[in-house]
């Protein structure tokens, strides 16, 4: 008896799992069935999402789904809406016009998981705002947009070329020297220091970063879909190693914190940490103050990350694509040799002067693209948008690419032209043609610096060397490495001296 008994719980639990489970399964179900008032887009299944449909890397097909769904459509990432914005007078108009409701971050993401919602990149409302505007009013105070920042760009510029100098010709992977440089820019401004470029905790630091945009893992973008594989054994999304590579990133920073705050002077603030801590100070009998050691430590990722890594990319493909169109190259340097000289240094009062070299420039970023989509937008309220509603809790994915790769506007995409930015007398247009630091109020918060960065290192190496291939046989590939960020295959070249 009392064994039927049991038989009969046991029974009537697993019935009330599988009960459970039906219904689960069913009110998903239903609510994809109520999707008609979203952008259309591929059919998705309860849990997987349209992961059946796009597999499981389904940004890779975004192209083919804007053919088949029109410029904005859906996607579903397990449970989610994800709202794919293509081409630019969608995403202007989403973006700009609905501006208080898509500025916010996604809840549940890649990036909420390594910045817990602080810093100025991953978080979002109030402290969004208030943060952003200390670190723009900060980092302003601290050169951005000014003369005094050009100079120190053009230091760091002067040891960058004695190292290239030092290689003697000989064949070299510019990729280092480069994040060194770029890296110091940010680390002076941010830390009130920089750094030797044999100094070996920073190119841990920095080959950390670059592995972690770089890695091409096909299987990382399930950890967006499904949050919680990252709780599996294993590491087969890569998502373990590159949290692994951001607590070393933040150790590193927590140092810098740490030296500043033994050596703090409220009389003499060197640098934006001293800014922050002052902040801090200020703030300290207030409860709900938004100065704490954790968001300082965010946001000092966030500067770091994105001040070294992505202008270093753009100026490796920049020597990419010059080493392999000398005509071009020589075309720069002949403009540069007429307007500026061999024996004057560079400045951004050149650049109006310059319209070739801005144009060949222009179509680094634009070839280049190394953001093909931008950092995710989150929904925060229903946004109505032509006949379609973007709901709340949605996520917006901007495809950057769409723009920059528009045949309509860039006839033969693929063809590094820097003709395509210059009009019958010569001058340089069509900067709006396409956005390579995002638009709207996320907007990249160091475009200016990296603007001014782009041209006096891409004007500086033009002038002063010839730049060619690792050998006469050789042919570096411009297909790119695919993961956070897009970024060349490794290569070697030779610089030679001109003087």
């Amino acid at each position: 008896m009392y064994l039927n008994i049991q038989t009969m719980d046991i029974s009537f639990n697993s019935l009330t799992t599988v009960a459970l489970i039906f219904c689960a399964t069913l009110l998903c179900f239903v609510k994809y069935r109520r999707r008609r008032g979203l952008p259309p887009g591929p059919t998705g299944l309860p849990f997987l999402g349209s992961i059946v449909s796009t597999g499981i890397q389904p940004l890779r097909h975004v192209e083919k789904l804007r053919q088949q769904y029109g410029d904005v459509f859906t996607l579903m990432f397990g449970n989610r809406n994800v709202i794919i914005v293509n081409g630019n007078e969608a995403m202007r108009e989403l973006i700009i016009k609905h501006a208080d409701a898509v500025s916010d971050r996604p809840s549940v993401s890649q990036l909420q998981l390594v910045s817990n919602g602080l810093g100025i990149v991953g978080s979002s409302g109030s402290l969004w705002k208030e943060q952003r505007s200390f670190a723009l009013k900060t980092l302003r105070s601290f050169g951005f947009g000014k003369r005094s920042l050009e100079n120190q760009i053009l230091e760091e510029i002067d040891i960058f070329m004695e190292e290239f100098r030092k290689m003697d010709g000989k064949p070299f992977n510019p990729r280092e020297m480069l994040s060194v440089a770029i890296s110091n820019i940010i680390c002076s401004i941010v830390f009130g220091r920089r750094f030797e470029h044999d100094d070996e905790r920073l190119h841990i630091v920095l080959s950390l970063v670059n592995e972690n945009f770089t890695s091409n893992n096909s299987f990382r973008f399930i950890s967006n879909i499904f949050p919680w594989v990252r709780y599996l054994p294993g590491d087969f999304t890569g998502m373990k190693s590159r949290l692994q590579n951001i607590s070393k990133i933040k150790n590193f920073l927590r140092e810098q914190i740490q030296c500043h705050k033994d050596s703090f002077d409220e009389n003499n603030i060197r640098d934006y940490i001293d800014a922050f801590l002052s902040e801090q100070i200020r703030e300290k009998d207030k409860t709900d103050s938004t100065f704490t050691d954790e968001q300082l430590l965010q946001s000092l990722r966030d500067l770091f990350v994105a001040g070294s890594e992505t202008t270093a990319t753009t100026l490796r493909w920049a020597i990419l694509f010059l080493v392999t169109n000398q005509n071009i190259q020589k075309k720069m340097r002949d403009e540069i040799d007429n307007v500026i000289g061999q024996n004057v240094t560079p400045s951004m009062e050149h650049k109006a002067k310059l319209p070739y070299c801005e144009a060949v420039i222009n179509e680094v970023q634009r070839l280049g693209n190394i953001a093909p989509f931008a950092v995710p937008h989150g929904v925060r309220y229903d946004v109505m948008w032509k006949d379609y509603v973007i709901p709340k809790d949605a996520t917006l994915l901007l495809n950057l690419e769409s723009i920059g790769m528009d045949p309509k506007t860039f006839p033969n995409p693929e063809k590094f032209d820097p003709d395509r930015f210059l009009d019958q007398n010569g001058s340089c247009i069509g900067q709006s043609r396409f956005i390579p630091f995002s638009l709207g109020r996320r907007v990249c918060l160091g475009e200016s610096l990296a603007r001014m960065e782009i041209f006096l290192f891409v004007i500086s190496l033009v002038q002063n060397f010839e730049l060619r291939k690792e050998d006469d046989q050789s042919q570096p590939s411009c297909q790119p490495v695919r993961g956070a960020t897009r970024s060349p295959q490794p290569f070697k070249i030779r610089t030679i001296p001109r003087n």
